[in-house]
């Protein structure tokens, strides 16, 4: 018996192209986050400790968006055999 397709090709297109803005639009966050601190003109201990925490909080974001990144060859695949599935129906 194998199993039941049960999906919408433009519902998984949609996902990926939100998974690709989502993605871009944390990243680009994240860069202006970046420019407006090194802009900054604040320069003692109390800023070298936020910077450290800010690295460590960005960097946890960073491996967020790496992990979606690593979501979209699923998806592609998911989208690919749809595809074929519905051309040989």
């Amino acid at each position: 018996m194998s199993d039941a397709v049960h999906a919408n090709l433009e519902d998984l297109r949609r996902l990926q192209k939100a998974v690709d803005v989502a993605v871009q639009e944390v990243n680009d966050s994240l860069k202006k986050l970046q420019r407006t601190v090194e802009r900054a003109d604040w320069t003692d201990s109390a800023s070298r400790n936020f910077d450290t925490q800010l690295n460590s909080a960005t960097a946890s974001v960073r491996q967020t968006t790496q992990r979606l990144s690593e979501l979209k060859p699923i998806l592609n695949r998911e989208i690919q055999a749809l595809q074929e599935y519905l051309r040989r129906r």
